[in-house]
């Protein structure tokens, strides 16, 4: 799988690229925004489900904030909703007190099956996901 993928029958928007990264840098991060801005502009166009692999993710801890910006309007630009998976716990732990700080849910499971699974629900109106804080 490359770092990006689109099924449109789904209308699920799979973010890898973040996968197996380490941001040090407000720059870094906003090179990363940046490659899903392209990627989302030339194949989805509008807003999706966006299902984002987050296996060894790593943020320093002082880009948290700057993360949960950019993160925030990434949502509100190109998401119905965002489902990610692969995390580890202290990742989810982080992701789950930007939620609760920004009031955007952080929708985090353990695999992409469920993460799959999960927006299928949701197309099919069989999955409510909760708002954060």
């Amino acid at each position: 799988m490359g770092r990006f993928e689109y099924w449109p029958e789904d209308e699920i928007l799979f973010v890898n690229s973040l996968a197996n990264t380490t941001f040090e840098t407000e720059k870094a991060i906003d090179l990363a925004f940046a490659e899903v801005d392209r990627y989302w502009q030339k194949y989805c166009g509008k807003r999706v489900y966006c299902v984002i692999d987050y296996s060894n993710l790593v943020i320093r801890p002082h880009l948290l904030d700057y993360w949960s910006q950019k993160r925030t309007s990434a949502v509100k630009t190109y998401s119905v909703s965002t489902i990610r998976y692969g995390a580890d716990l202290g990742t989810r732990v982080a992701l789950r007190a930007m939620a609760i700080k920004t009031h955007v849910a952080s929708n985090v499971y353990a695999t992409k099956a469920e993460a799959i699974a999960v927006v299928r629900g949701i197309r099919k109106g069989v999955i409510a996901l909760e708002k954060a804080g």
